[in-house]
């Protein structure tokens, strides 16, 4: 059965998510007017763990994972941003490793990036996760809006049919 792969939680993270012109968060960081956020990018997978994969072309999500986020590191790098990776290579992290390093690093934003794949034919899309804290409703708030905000972007970069922002309750969103 032909496997198509789609998105989660792809991020092409660019200022026009905050809603605020370049030029103005560039001026304001380079006069060290306001602070960027911590942001951890995390690369689903890793050794052992190949994820999803598909046999023609053969591809695997740990690849895949990998090279989006060392892409995107090197973007928002550019962009004046601290960037964490839980991974920098084809090596296996354990989850409470990857938890563990976003909060000693005290990211404000954590992205897990994954390429999943389904034996449906007419599944194809991207969506994106967040964690809807319950005990924390700014949290929860922020994080749909940015879940929200990279959606968009995504959609709007790649045209891509949106499979919308969903609820999860993934341990690295859950407890970063």
């Amino acid at each position: 059965m032909r496997f198509r792969l789609f998105l989660v939680l792809f991020l092409f993270l660019s200022l026009n998510l905050y809603s605020v012109p370049q030029k103005m968060l560039a001026a304001a960081y380079k006069n060290k007017t306001i602070q960027r956020p911590t942001i951890v990018l995390d690369a689903g997978h890793g050794g052992r763990d190949q994820g999803a994969k598909i046999k023609y072309p053969y591809l695997e999500e740990k690849r895949l994972t990998l090279s989006a986020v060392l892409y995107t590191k090197k973007y928002l790098e550019q962009l004046g941003y601290k960037v964490v990776l839980t991974r920098a290579k084809d090596y296996f992290v354990p989850l409470k490793k990857r938890v563990s390093l976003a909060n000693s690093n005290n990211a404000e934003i954590f992205v897990s990036i994954h390429f999943n794949s389904c034996p449906n034919k007419i599944a194809h899309g991207i969506e994106v996760y967040y964690f809807n804290s319950q005990e924390n409703k700014i949290r929860a708030r922020n994080s749909m809006n940015l879940a929200n905000c990279i959606l968009s972007d995504v959609i709007k970069k790649t045209q891509a049919k949106s499979r919308g922002v969903k609820r999860g309750q993934f341990c690295v969103v859950r407890e970063t």
